[in-house]
């Protein structure tokens, strides 16, 4: 996933496993002072509470104050949140010793940290409170709609977290899950605690969103392996009488008719066929592969040709908004091992979850003070 729920679930549940840490280095390191720390006043002990009880967020009547959040990041993401203050001291201290109107010394309290923290809403402390009000949201959906989420699901996450931790090479060879879990000072039940959630909220996204969009528990028969090969239709121009939009149809349906021919004479295989004719961009080198898919992700009459074949069958041309298919089904069903379909379902719920959870969020009427405003310049385009 991207930043947001993924990135921060991420951090949250595994600590210092997904990041390399330099605090073991730094520790070594001998620090020169560059700022005189004295004991906290008074009054800046009350300004330092102030901030620390402040509200920074809601979940319906549920308040989240600044200091719940600050303790959340300080125990879920240590090296972080150190980082944070350690630049936010540098670059004040910078600005008081070395600036325009620069001074001899530069104090600093808990308190005034705590202050700036709290005007400066550093990112991290957005993000972490951003989970905490999607967790809370989750859990309380999930007790809505009296789903159960089993150990057994927890621990299926856990496993394909660190088996993609693993294809990354973020795990060494010859280094076995519990050892690299003890190198990195992370206990499998630290990380139960949070891919709960995590499980939780797949169950969510799979009966709210791929159930209902079924409209059936999704089962082994919604899944089918193709390929295709696609001949565009050019879209009808201002003005193009009905003749010549008839022409470019036919045109359009000779050239797959004639490709059809030649597969089913073994002149080119269909794999072959593809790479040479095809103008799906996204398949035609790859020999219009498209992997495994599931029901209703394609449009209606591809998706209906393709139910209705039989393994290894080409389909007659199928006509779509996109032009003319020809499809061959490789596999569909049972015949898909299980393993597969699963990645495929998990990959597919992944990609709904930011929307399932901004909905959640909207449902509950989350609020968060802390969060930055999104930077238009790296907003994506629709359909990114």
């Amino acid at each position: 996933m991207k930043s947001g729920y993924g990135a921060v679930l991420m951090a949250a549940a595994c600590g210092t496993v997904c990041m390399h840490s330099a605090s073991a280095q730094s520790a070594k390191e001998t620090k020169k002072p560059v700022a005189a720390v004295r004991h906290m006043p008074a009054a800046a002990k009350a300004e330092a509470g102030g901030a620390m009880s402040d509200t920074v967020g809601t979940l319906g009547s549920k308040k989240f104050t600044f200091g719940e959040v600050v303790a959340k990041a300080q125990k879920e993401n240590p090296n972080g949140f150190n980082q944070t203050v350690a630049q936010m001291i540098g670059t004040e201290g910078t600005k008081t010793l070395f600036g325009p109107a620069a001074h001899a010394s530069y104090t600093v309290t808990k308190a005034k940290v705590m202050s700036t923290l709290r005007e400066s809403s550093p990112k991290l402390l957005g993000d972490t409170l951003r989970t905490m009000l999607e967790f809370e949201a989750v859990d309380r959906e999930v007790k809505k709609q009296n789903i159960e989420v089993t150990p057994a699901q927890v621990d299926k996450r856990i496993d394909q977290f660190l088996k993609m931790l693993r294809t990354r090479g973020q795990i060494p060879q010859g280094v076995t899950d519990a050892q690299f879990l003890q190198q990195n000072n992370v206990t499998r039940d630290t990380l139960r605690k949070n891919f709960q959630v995590q499980a939780k909220l797949y169950s969510l996204v799979e009966k709210d969103y791929i159930d209902k969009r079924l409209g059936h528990n999704v089962s082994a028969d919604d899944f089918f392996k193709a390929r295709h090969i696609l001949i565009k239709v050019p879209a009808p121009l201002p003005g193009q009488s009905p003749a010549d939009i008839k022409k470019a149809d036919d045109a359009a349906l000779t050239k797959l008719m004639q490709i059809s021919a030649d597969i089913e004479s073994k002149k080119k295989t269909f794999e072959a066929a593809a790479k040479e004719s095809s103008e799906d961009d996204g398949t035609k080198d790859m020999g219009g592969e498209l992997g495994i898919q599931m029901r209703t992700v394609f449009v209606k009459e591809f998706e209906t040709a393709a139910y209705q074949m039989k393994p290894m069958e080409i389909s007659k041309p199928v006509k779509s908004q996109f032009g003319y298919h020809l499809i061959q089904l490789e596999q569909r069903g049972k015949d898909i091992p299980e393993e597969e379909r699963q990645t495929y379902l998990d990959n597919f719920a992944s990609g709904q979850m930011q929307v399932y959870l901004r909905t959640l969020m909207k449902r509950y009427g989350a609020v968060n003070k802390l969060e930055r405003p999104a930077n238009p310049m790296q907003m994506q385009m629709p359909g990114q």
